[in-house]
């Protein structure tokens, strides 16, 4: 048996699992101990299975052999993976096998069209192509060198006792995992162990983290097309002017929180000046499921389900502005076209809702942004188009790597040149680096921002322009132990701006909450052409009071996760925060939702009561009854 090869395995996952559960457990107490010793555990257990299965098949794999060879590689995919499953959760907060069933159900197409949108540096995917290369082949020339070496340390025979040593182990292993989950669930933090539970790409799960539990029982409702109803609407157009400019802009990554003058002066005076609210949140955190939300004014639940349907009409708001007369200009870049669909989804099949498009063919936001206001001086060189005009600007710098021209003058220092893919740990200098290269990317879209507007008062239009401004979501820097996008509902994933320039409307700030989907219809509201589309469309006009059916303010936050079908959600109301998910493998069948965690309105944990079911109970009752009730998606089978 080759023990030294085993020996050294088990060291190196010690090593990882230390690095990665001070990254949960950051005070080094007992629980941390507790999980680098379930973690051990797991690991001791898995390698002294394989070992004895290499020592059993002896016979047939024998030293020196090409399957031998094979068997040693396919370990090493096995720790790659074990470590790889560690950085994806440092960084994005899910897990390596979540990541692998989206691209095995999402085709060879989406895939690159995913590892595209990340923006990763050539120096990093080198980097990443070469770890995940390196590590099976030099474990498979370690094993191979090290067998020569424990061949020379015992004499033929010695590794039957090795292997009978190796399955005490391995039975020993496998009884503490139970113990140690006994103890957790007694003693420690439970949603702190959820989270070791979540990471852990290797979990026996014995016990399972107490939360709040109750199960309510729910039927998931077909999908009914919307495109297709939107089509059929009357258009109600003659409440329209016959001149409007109706601007939706949205912006990649925008953290609310981060929007001050000292950052983003613009911004934070268009804000200060024009229509806004006390609680603005995404409808879901990762940009798929976001701009759906924005388009279709609809739960991003429903994402997968639209866009497989044939002849694709389009966005039903932009439907409704069509048939009202407007034009649709298109500002953006070929990779946002290309996005997982997005042109045929939103604008239909070749596009038939666009007018005009200006897809910038360029991979470097900065540049792409200037390029967009560049096209937009042109267009309005001469004053807006005559009738009525609906602009679309997605605006970029802001994604992550956070980019800025080199000609910029950043000045939130020190920064990092690039996102390190390979740390385990994230030093709070590291991410103070992060947080101020996002801050000067951010500064950087601010001035793109206020060119823009400069170009619309230029052209004599921005006092009757309608302006809705917005971001697809938001970023974390380590606030709840993840860096990015994607991987949980807390604010600085969820708050995004959400500003209306409404003539008439200045200078407010409306106590109520409002989400991504009710973008679109509060500029059809401002033009006019609400009413005949309100039925078929989920979001609500933020110009007029929160309705009943809507759930009395309440807003429904998604969980990317990279998902295809999302079950993870949290209801949020302005004073606190419910998470909830579906139950069961597959959303679009859950029978039951559990709810998880309740929060306040600055994501603390919050408990009732004395903290029993029926406290609760009692308070979701009173708090979110009505939410529970308006989301479309589903309806309770029983009461709550």
């Amino acid at each position: 048996m080759n023990w030294i090869f085993w020996l050294s395995l088990n060291l190196f996952l010690v090593y990882v699992n230390a690095k990665f559960f001070a990254r949960i457990y950051p005070q080094h107490g007992v629980p941390y101990q507790m999980a680098l010793l379930s973690s051990t555990a797991h690991a001791l257990f898995l390698t002294c299975v394989l070992a004895i299965l290499r020592d059993k098949l002896r016979n047939w794999v024998k030293p020196g052999s090409w399957k031998e060879s094979a068997f040693y590689v396919i370990v090493g995919l096995l720790a790659a993976a074990y470590v790889i499953n560690s950085a994806i959760y440092c960084i994005f907060g899910f897990d390596l096998p979540l990541i692998l069933s989206y691209f095995r159900t999402g085709g060879a197409t989406e895939i690159v069209a995913v590892l595209a949108a990340a923006k990763i540096s050539s120096n990093n995917t080198a980097l990443i192509v070469g770890f995940i290369l390196a590590l099976p082949f030099g474990l498979w020339f370690y094993a191979v060198i090290s067998a020569r070496l424990s061949r020379g340390f015992f004499r033929s025979g010695s590794g039957r006792c090795l292997g009978k040593v190796a399955a005490i182990i391995a039975l020993a292993a496998f009884l503490v995992i139970p113990l140690e989950q006994k103890l957790s669930y007694k003693y420690k933090e439970q949603e702190t162990w959820q989270k070791e539970q979540n990471a852990s790409l290797l979990y026996f799960p014995f016990y399972q983290p107490k939360n709040i539990q109750p199960l309510v029982p729910v039927r998931i409702l077909p999908y009914n097309r919307m495109d297709t109803r939107a089509a059929q609407a009357r258009s109600g157009q003659a409440a329209v002017p016959e001149e409007a400019n109706v601007f939706l802009i949205v912006a990649e990554t925008m953290r609310l929180s981060f929007m001050q003058p000292e950052i983003a002066p613009n911004l934070a005076a268009f804000d200060l000046e024009n229509l806004s609210f006390t609680h603005t949140l995404t409808s879901a955190n990762s940009t798929h499921y976001s701009w759906f939300s924005i388009y279709y004014s609809s739960y991003p639940f429903y994402w997968n389900a639209q866009r497989h349907l044939p002849d694709q009409l389009g966005s039903p708001a932009l439907i409704a502005f069509k048939n009202a007369g407007f034009k649709i200009h298109v500002f953006t870049t070929e990779a946002n076209q290309k996005y997982l669909g997005s042109e045929t989804l939103y604008y239909g099949e070749n596009g038939r809702l666009i007018d005009d498009v200006y897809a910038d063919p360029s991979a470097y936001p900065p540049e792409s942004d200037q390029h967009v206001i560049d096209n937009l001086r042109g267009l309005f060189k001469t004053g807006a188009p005559p009738g009525r005009n609906l602009y679309v600007i997605h605006l970029e710098s802001t994604h992550h790597n956070y980019f800025f021209t080199k000609e910029y003058k950043h000045k939130f220092q020190p920064i990092v040149t690039d996102f390190d893919y390979f740390k385990v740990n994230y030093s709070s200098e590291y991410v103070l680096g992060m947080r101020n290269r996002y801050k000067n990317s951010l500064a950087y879209l601010d001035s793109v921002f206020g060119e823009l507007i400069g170009t619309l008062k230029a052209a004599g239009i921005y006092e009757a322009a309608i302006i809705g401004f917005t971001g697809d979501h938001g970023e974390e820097f380590m606030e709840h132990g993840t860096l990015t996008h994607g991987s949980n509902l807390f604010a600085p994933q969820t708050e995004v701006p959400i500003i209306f320039r409404i003539p008439g409307k200045r200078g407010q700030k409306i106590d109520r909450v409002v989400a991504g989907m009710d973008m679109l219809p509060t500029l059809l509201d401002a033009v006019g052409l609400y009413d005949p589309v309100r039925p078929f469309l989920f979001g609500r006009s933020a110009l007029r009071a929160p309705e009943p059916d809507a759930g009395q303010g309440c807003v429904l936050l998604t969980n990317g996760r990279g998902d295809l079908v999302p079950k993870q959600f949290a209801l949020f109301n302005g004073r606190y925060k419910i998470c909830f998910e579906l139950e069961g493998s597959n959303p679009m069948a859950a029978k039951f939702i559990r709810f998880t965690w309740l929060y306040d309105d600055q994501d603390r944990k919050f408990i009732p009561g004395e903290g029993r079911r029926s406290d609760y109970l009692a308070f979701i009752r009173k708090e979110f009854a009505e939410g529970i009730r308006g989301i479309k998606f589903m309806e309770l089978v029983g009461g709550i």
